[in-house]
């Protein structure tokens, strides 16, 4: 029975020892109570001895998992898992590095850490038994206290007691109400109906209506599936008056037998009787998850197991050969689920947004493309601008047809207005590439982050020495069009079909009936009046 809780302790060791994330979840019991509620007094008493920080506020400010051992011996110690396997004998020794390990990790000045402490008791007074203390549930920050300390504390319980695997040992003074018992209400969010609950009454001794008191504990005003244990612990003047627990022990039983109304429950009161019951209880609900727990178990070692088979073995990595060619292939992998997820033969879980060359074909033909539809030829050229552009040709001449050098200082001017839409689609190009590198993610290469980040900086590196001279290139492109403007592309509106353009626009404009006349070869042209057409100003027939 014993070496169930045993096996259990050493899986909580490792996991608490060890940095991964575990999905098994150990049975435990957790004890959840406000301040004042007297969980301390609980603890060193099963314990037996004086361990724990006490004092105004948060006293505890870190999870303590409290490991007790039963021994044959008569020498009781000790141990810290943090500290390996130095023993204390004095459990002065202990409360003082509670405190210390609690300032290394949760500061001075009264916040909390969800990072526990273990410690293991090994004693002849004690049975083998698991619990986890936690912060007192407060209301109010008093002192150094932070302002949400309210809910830094709740978040904290809520992450042990949401445990299906844990028992919640919800602690309530009997000079409180049981219906607002806070215990019990943060107990209920993840335990509606009780079924892992376990109540503890303390103070019995401060209650005047002791009736009350044996029908809470006889589960009857307020009922939980384990149900009630009533319990005396030392008050405040008792520490004070350096009364051992071994006396609290003893005067809690006599105000038991003082007291004949607490005769019909009398097999739920005392600590002895809470310490049997909690160990009971941990190995009958330990047998009950260990199925479960193993399977958890075994899927969670060939979770890892297959993980570390496409990690790769360090076999032979002491040689510099085995070593290199470890790395070059590693790259390989990086560089060809790089050029996979460009060409998109990298099929990657994603229905909602473009990734890798979807992305940049999206930014060439939609973004691109559209920016470039967008310039208007004739935008910001103004009549103005081509009369100046004209003048500006001519110098001192004077002009009878329109000079082809305005016609291409025009042209030049609306050929550059290419160029931002141009450098903008390379700076977008760019950034996605630079995204690709930092959404590459190889099992085997996340064992080495520090070799992933280098492959991933080289990358980001080459990317960077590239944009300069592609940037460059398209400033050469739009050179190369301002050098040369080619008027025989077959787009190219050239002067006899600008004029026939001309025509052809008067003409639609006139009436149905224009004046067709006959050729001396008898076939019908326009008759087409040329005082309607205009060239600087003069009507062209008095050229």
């Amino acid at each position: 029975m014993n070496s169930l809780i045993s096996v259990i302790n050493k899986l909580q060791e490792i996991c608490t020892n060890s940095n991964v994330n575990s999905k098994v979840q150990l049975p435990q019991i957790v004890v959840v109570g406000s301040q004042s509620s007297g969980k301390t007094s609980i603890l060193e008493s099963i314990v037996g001895k004086d361990f724990l920080p006490r004092g105004s506020g948060i006293v505890t400010r870190r999870p303590l998992i409290l490991q007790l051992k039963n021994i044959q011996t008569g020498k009781e110690w000790a141990e810290f898992l943090h500290r390996g396997k130095e023993r204390y004998e004095d459990f002065s020794r202990v409360l003082d590095e509670i405190e210390k390990e609690t300032q290394r990790i949760a500061g001075t000045n009264k916040g909390i850490s969800s990072e526990p402490i273990l410690l293991k008791i090994f004693s002849p007074n004690v049975v083998d038994l698991t619990l986890v203390d936690l912060p007192g549930i407060v209301k109010v920050p008093i002192g150094d206290q932070p302002d949400n300390i309210e809910s830094l504390v709740r978040n904290l319980i809520i992450e042990y007691i949401s445990n299906p695997n844990s028992i919640i040992l919800a602690i309530s003074p009997a000079n409180t109400d049981i219906a607002n018992s806070e215990a019990l209400k943060i107990a209920k969010e993840v335990d509606p109906n009780y079924q892992r609950t376990i109540g503890v009454i303390t103070k019995l001794d401060l209650l005047e209506n002791i009736h009350d008191a044996v029908d809470i504990i006889s589960n009857k005003i307020y009922p939980l599936k384990f149900g009630y244990i009533g319990v005396i612990c030392r008050s405040q003047k008792d520490n004070m008056n350096k009364k051992t627990i071994q006396e609290a022990i003893v005067s809690e039983l006599e105000f038991y037998e003082a007291h004949s109304d607490y005769k019909s429950v009398r097999n739920l009161l005392g600590i002895k009787i809470l310490t049997n019951s909690l160990s009971k209880l941990l190995v009958e609900h330990i047998k009950s998850n260990l199925p479960g727990i193993r399977e958890n178990i075994f899927n969670e070692i060939y979770e890892k197991e297959r993980e570390l088979n496409l990690l790769g073995q360090d076999n032979g990595f002491d040689k510099a050969d085995v070593l290199n060619s470890y790395v070059l292939m590693l790259v390989f992998k990086f560089t060809n689920m790089y050029r996979e997820m460009i060409e998109g033969s990298f099929v990657k879980e994603c229905s909602k947004y473009y990734i890798g060359g979807a992305r940049i074909n999206y930014i060439f033909q939609e973004i691109f493309r559209k920016e470039i539809n967008s310039i208007d030829p004739f935008d910001a050229l103004s009549d103005d601008d081509v009369r100046t552009a004209i003048r500006n040709t001519n110098g001192l001449k004077p002009s009878l047809f329109i000079p082809e050098s305005a016609f291409e200082v025009l042209i030049k001017q609306q050929i550059y207005r290419f160029t931002n839409p141009s450098l903008s689609c390379v700076k977008k190009v760019y950034d996605e590439l630079k995204y690709i590198v930092a959404q590459i993610e190889l099992p085997e290469l996340s064992r080495y982050k520090k070799l992933e980040n280098r492959i991933k900086q080289i990358m980001e590196g080459v990317l960077e020495r590239c944009l300069e001279p592609t940037n460059q290139m398209i400033l050469n492109l739009i050179d190369i069009e301002q050098a040369y403007i080619n008027t025989a592309h077959p787009d190219f509106l050239g002067p006899e079909q600008s004029f026939l353009n001309i025509f052809e626009e008067n003409s639609n404009n006139q009436n149905s009936g224009n004046n067709i006349a006959r050729n001396d070869n008898g076939n019908s042209v326009r008759n087409f009046n040329l005082n309607n057409y205009n060239v600087s100003g003069k009507n062209i027939s008095s050229y």
